[in-house]
């Protein structure tokens, strides 16, 4: 298949025109036509029983969540979110070019609950804290209720970026988040912050400082990202 969704729209598959790819039987499909993602995110594709799940965002800072039915191949497509546009432009800061939300750090991650709800996270590239929906029906894109923050963390208005969510069975505190935020210091370290409902989460705990180490003979400027944590 080859085609593109339009933004808040419902498109079946069928309407996609299709194509052999050459030597292989495998078709492709286009489901995005603007989006991209971090690979820092995680996670940035969910496939459940039912459907598989694409966060992405835009070049204009829209924060989008695309989901393929594996039964019928039927395609939704909604805007979740639109980031501030006093954070939706390009600059220049201390010689360094810094996208603002409009690259891949903003990309949202998935999570489905154990009723089947599904729950999406994202912030800008540390120009945003992070926010969260999460949808009023099982398996569906459409119901997503009211924007929040992570209240009770610490991080309410903490700008963050690289956002981590997981279930872990048979926890108290079942829902667990991992972000990397901006301190009063100015320091971006990283912070574990939990919750039983994802309404309410506990006071963040700062697990350790931002991983760059720089290597011994690296030159004026350059740094190394080895030691990305992840859950």
């Amino acid at each position: 298949y080859a085609g593109t969704a339009d933004v808040n729209s419902s498109t079946s598959a069928s309407r996609y025109s299709t194509s052999s790819g050459g030597a292989s039987d495998r078709k492709i499909a286009r489901v995005v036509a603007d989006g991209t993602w971090s690979f820092y995110m995680n996670p940035r594709v969910l496939s459940t029983s039912k459907a598989t799940y694409i966060g992405t965002t835009t070049s204009d800072g829209g924060i989008e969540a695309t989901r393929l039915s594996n039964a019928h191949h039927r395609m939704d497509h909604v805007r979740v979110d639109t980031l501030d546009a006093s954070v939706k432009r390009a600059r220049y800061e201390n010689g360094t070019y810094n996208a603002g939300v409009m690259d891949d750090h903003a990309s949202p991650t998935f999570l489905q609950t154990p009723d089947g709800r599904m729950a999406m996270f994202w912030s800008g590239h540390a120009t945003t804290p992070v926010y969260y929906r999460v949808s009023r029906t099982a398996d569906s894109i459409k119901t997503f209720g009211p924007k929040q923050v992570l209240k009770g963390s610490g991080l309410e208005s903490r700008m963050s970026t690289y956002t981590q969510l997981h279930h872990m069975r048979g926890e108290s505190y079942p829902y667990w988040l991992m972000t990397r935020s901006k301190g009063a210091d100015g320091r971006h370290d990283w912070y574990l912050t939990r919750s039983r409902d994802l309404k309410v989460w506990t006071p963040a705990i700062q697990l350790f400082k931002n991983p760059y180490p720089k290597p011994a003979d690296a030159k004026e400027g350059e740094t190394s990202t080895r030691g990305w944590p992840y859950l």
